[in-house]
Formats: structure tokens, C-alpha cells, sequence
């Protein structure tokens, strides 16, 4: 049943936000797997695999949460998830950026940015804008990181989030 998985993930995300217990996460993102795999549902598949990889990503386990993001990854492409999509290129940009893979961060955020802006989402642009500014400053790039921190600040002020306002 759908919303059986739908419950597991939701349940691992508000314990991976708020208690860190990650066996717990792992847990029911594993049974949520299981399930999703018996009723062939494929996004519950993938999302659970997401949020085992955040799991590793808190964990500094960077090449297992690479692993878990491509992986939910593949599925979202098959299933043709943009929403999704975006998240998980996001968070792989994360991932290879700790792993000091700055080409293929940048590859990834960007690819996000991009199916956001065909997906006429911009609305949290601001936070993708923030993550490859700081992917052009750690490879020393300070004029294109200065040029997405512009952007940064500009989506923040369209979004009126003053949190990312005054953190640009």
C-alpha cells in the first residue's frame, strides 16, 4: 500500500530531522523499500533511498551516500520525477563538494537549477544559487561565487525569506 510507504518516509525524515537516530531511519527507510518493491512503487523506492543517503551524508560516509543518491536517482529519472530529480542532483552537488569533486558538484546543482527553471520553480531557487556559489569558492573562483551570491540574495529578496536575506 502506497501510503504505508508514503508513512515510512515520512516517519525516517522526522526522525532524521529531529533525533538523528539513524538505525531507526535506515529501518523503516528499509522496510519502506521492501514494501515499495512487493506493490512496484517506485518513488516510495527512491525516496527512501534519498533519505538513506542523507543518513550517510550526516554521517560522513560520503561514497555510501553517493551511492544511495544515484541510486534514487535512476529511479526518479525512470519515472520521470522532476521534483525529485531536483533534490537528489542537489544533494549528490552536496556530496561531491565534501568529496572535493568540485566539476562534478557543479554538474549536479546545475542540473537541478535546471529542471527547476523548466519546471517554473524558482520560488527556493536561492538555496541552489547559495550551494554553487560556495562550489566556485572553494575552487577559488570568486567571481562566479560572488556572481551566485548575487543571485542568491536576489531570488531571497523575490521570496521575501529574510533568514537567507541576511545570511547572503
Amino acid at each position: 500500500d502506497t501510503n504505508k510507504v508514503n508513512t515510512l518516509n515520512l516517519l525516517a525524515k522526522e526522525i532524521l530531522s529531529t533525533t538523528g537516530d539513524y538505525e531507526k531511519v535506515v529501518e523503516y527507510c528499509e522496510q519502506a523499500m521492501t514494501l515499495s518493491e512487493k506493490i512496484n512503487y517506485k518513488k516510495g523506492k527512491a525516496q527512501a533511498l534519498r533519505l538513506i543517503g542523507t543518513t550517510f551524508l550526516y554521517q560522513g560516509d560520503y561514497p555510501k551516500a553517493r551511492e544511495k543518491y544515484e541510486a534514487g536517482l535512476a529511479i526518479y529519472k525512470e519515472i520521470n520525477d522532476k521534483k525529485g530529480m531536483v533534490v537528489t542532483y542537489s544533494n549528490l552537488g552536496i556530496v561531491y563538494d565534501l568529496m572535493d569533486n568540485h566539476p562534478e558538484s557543479l554538474k549536479h546543482h546545475l542540473a537541478a537549477v535546471k529542471i527547476k527553471e523548466e519546471l517554473h520553480d524558482t520560488l527556493d531557487m536561492y538555496n541552489m544559487y547559495g550551494n554553487i556559489g560556495m562550489v566556485y569558492e572553494h575552487q577559488g573562483n570568486f567571481q562566479e561565487a560572488l556572481r551566485y551570491y548575487e543571485k542568491l540574495l536576489t531570488a531571497a529578496i523575490i521570496a521575501g525569506d529574510k533568514f537567507a536575506i541576511s545570511h547572503a
